[in-house]
């Protein structure tokens, strides 16, 4: 990209083309996406046991498991067992029973008498002495057999008995069987091709070889460096820090506010206790009333914008978690209390359950806006609104609730 950094008219068209295309952070929408599989380990050795059996509903035919051996060294034998008596065993106990402690054979292909041993990994690493111990059993009992180590990016077993292969080159061959095996006949058959199609993009998602990578990957070789991606989001994180002292501002200047000589803009930072013992800091403003407070002087109800400080490793990439947000503010919040939003989410700090999310679209604005000074003006109207609804419901809450000192320095969420 050269010392000029990235190109942004051109990404910015680039994006709206893989938008257009629903290449541009596509929604999941394979089967095993949407039921939160994609990454167990034992729905892909039932779909890769199902595809290496040649008599499939996929009706590919012996096309995987040919392919499949070719990659670990073997042929498949001259008079080999028709696709009939191919056998494919799923989870298969080594010792006899079900406790802890047996080994399981992910899957084992038995041909022509030659078990074809496979041990599947996507996220989790292999246990002590697993694969040693696979290859015992089965070179005691069965000869010469085949064993092969498949995983995400196709490292090595720590038994060297093992073949290693990616998933990526199981990707690569089940592509080239459904674009040489001949048309599904029935409806059964039918079926089974589309869930094996619908299988290679559950695969190419996984090793990043499907159309929204491959887009992703040009989109990266065309416009990355780094350099300039790191200023953007430096310059965002900018943003979201000035934006609670910039709403105080233009809260401070609204009419509504100025005319009313008790209402009360008030700016504090909380420390919250997030989730696995994160501390984060919050910087919040308040629209609150000068009769709201407890014995030391500190708003006990009132309507508030807040957003995360930018302290911690997690936030260097983005996340909904570091969207600003807003909602009902109370020092105290009572459990049972109804949801002042309708909105049933976890509570956060003193946010109860009447919190949302700021939406940070800018859309409708124009490129040389300040996103801060849009976002501040949003918010300040925003606070206005949630003001006018609902401080007859804060000020009957709070006439029925005496003020006490049940603030914490740090509340969990």
């Amino acid at each position: 990209m050269g010392e000029a950094g990235a190109d942004w008219p051109a990404v910015a068209e680039e994006v709206e083309r893989l938008t257009a295309a629903g290449l541009w952070n596509p929604p999941p929408g394979t089967a095993m996406e949407i039921l939160g599989l994609g990454r167990r380990e034992v729905p892909h050795s039932r779909m890769v046991g199902w595809l290496l059996d040649p008599a499939g509903s996929h009706g590919l035919g012996p096309r995987l498991l040919d392919a499949f051996l070719r990659r670990a060294g073997r042929e498949r034998p001259a008079g080999a067992p028709r696709a009939g008596e191919v056998r494919v065993e799923r989870e298969v106990v080594l010792r006899g029973g079900d406790g802890p402690g047996d080994r399981r054979a992910d899957l084992v292909v038995r041909l022509d008498g030659t078990p074809v041993v496979v041990e599947m990994k996507i996220d989790a690493q292999e246990g002590a002495g697993q694969t040693t111990d696979l290859a015992g059993h089965f070179r005691a009992s069965h000869g010469i057999p085949l064993f092969v180590y498949l995983t995400l990016d196709g490292s090595p077993a720590v038994d060297p008995a093992f073949v290693p292969m990616s998933l990526r080159d199981v990707a690569h061959d089940l592509r080239a069987a459904l674009a040489t095996a001949p048309e599904p006949a029935g409806a059964a058959a039918a079926v089974g091709r589309r869930t094996a199609a619908d299988y290679l993009e559950t695969l190419g998602m996984l090793t990043r070889t499907n159309a929204a990578a491959r887009a992703a990957a040009r989109f990266w070789l065309r416009h990355g460096d780094a350099r300039a991606y790191d200023e953007a989001r430096a310059a965002a994180w900018t943003v979201l820090r000035e934006l609670p002292d910039r709403t105080a501002h233009v809260l401070g200047q609204h009419p509504a506010t100025a005319g009313d000589d008790g209402l009360r803009v008030v700016l504090r930072t909380e420390r919250v206790q997030g989730s696995g013992g994160l501390l984060r800091e919050d910087r919040v403003v308040l629209l609150t009333r000068e009769r709201w407070t407890d014995g030391r002087g500190e708003p006990r109800a009132g309507v508030g914008f807040a957003v995360r400080e930018h302290r911690h490793r997690d936030d260097s990439h983005w996340s909904q978690e570091n969207m600003p947000y807003y909602g009902i503010w109370l020092a105290d919040p009572a459990p049972a209390r109804q949801p002042l939003l309708g909105r049933p989410r976890p509570p956060w700090g003193n946010w109860g359950a009447d919190w949302d999310y700021f939406p940070l679209s800018l859309d409708g604005t124009e490129p040389d806006d300040d996103p801060a000074d849009t976002y501040a003006a949003r918010a300040a109207a925003l606070l206005h609104t949630l003001w006018t609804a609902h401080e007859p419901a804060l000020a009957a809450l709070l006439d029925a609730q005496p003020p006490g000192d049940a603030q914490a320095a740090v509340r969990p969420a």
